[in-house]
């Protein structure tokens, strides 16, 4: 049992001394890193499973929980831009750079949506994937989840208790987001997400900007991102569904129902992309 501690205690001692010597993101921020923005729900796991299958890429989902707390902070209060700025350059300041030698990051994480001026002035070759899903599943996955209940207010429960919400970032009143209905709700959230998103990408130059649709999520990665990153025609992307459970059960609400709602809650995004 000692000899086993003992191996265990170097194993973990090696760990932190490997990360202790590692550069931070400040360091390495001219490298090469791509960022996935989404709504969440729509394929932020699978896709950072898929870049995974390759070793050219090292990609991780939701690994920086401040920024849970951060993005709707400067969704609520665009005033509070520098504070929220500098502590995301704090964030990075520390953090160590994951990557091994002329492998490229990859961040998914829905809550970057409103943080594009930001990550793409810092890193100054990153690039953008908007990742996207037809908003019949996408708030199909949302309500069963509880979102825009009271138990998503829980304060334990963090991606709840900062959910978007229309009143609180100055769309509407409350009165009238008070008055939406919890389908509304989902339906708004997915509009405004991803109709923040296009407008801020549109500021980027067309080099740094990708869009992916899970519904054809392999043959975009397939098409786009080995034609981006000069991988081998050999090379195959292969689908993962993931983070799927007793959720994922189609409830009674219909198609028409999500469509209605889109059309008195949305600003047209869906009619570009999922008409």
């Amino acid at each position: 049992m000692a000899i086993k501690r003992i191996k265990s205690f170097l194993f973990r001692l090696k760990k932190k001394i490997i990360i202790f010597f590692k550069s931070s993101y400040r360091k390495k921020r001219r490298e090469k890193i791509v960022f996935v923005l989404s709504t969440g729900r729509c394929g932020s796991t699978s896709i950072t499973r898929m870049f995974n299958q390759h070793q050219k890429f090292t990609a991780f989902h939701e690994v920086i929980p401040e920024l849970i707390k951060l993005s709707t902070k400067l969704a609520e209060n665009p005033n509070t831009k520098i504070e929220v700025y500098n502590e995301l350059k704090s964030i990075f300041r520390k953090r160590k750079w994951e990557g091994k030698k002329k492998q490229v990051l990859i961040h998914s994480d829905h809550r970057m949506w409103n943080l594009v001026e930001f990550l793409s002035d810092y890193f100054p070759n990153s690039l953008f994937i908007h990742l996207m899903r037809n908003p019949y599943d996408s708030v199909q996955s949302f309500l069963p989840r509880g979102w825009y209940t009271e138990k998503d207010n829980r304060i334990e429960n963090n991606f709840g208790q900062f959910r978007l919400k229309g009143d609180k970032i100055g769309a509407m009143s409350s009165a009238e987001w008070k008055n939406y209905s919890r389908l509304e709700k989902c339906t708004w959230y997915w509009d405004y997400v991803n109709t923040r998103i296009e407008n801020q990408l549109k500021d980027l130059k067309k080099e740094r900007v990708e869009v992916i649709k899970l519904e054809n999520i392999q043959e975009d990665m397939n098409e786009i991102i080995k034609n981006k990153f000069g991988i081998s025609p050999d090379f195959k992307f292969s689908n993962i569904v993931t983070n799927r459970g007793k959720y994922d059960i189609k409830n009674s609400v219909e198609d028409e129902q999500v469509k209605n709602a889109l059309q008195k809650v949305g600003t047209g995004f869906y009619l570009r992309y999922y008409k």
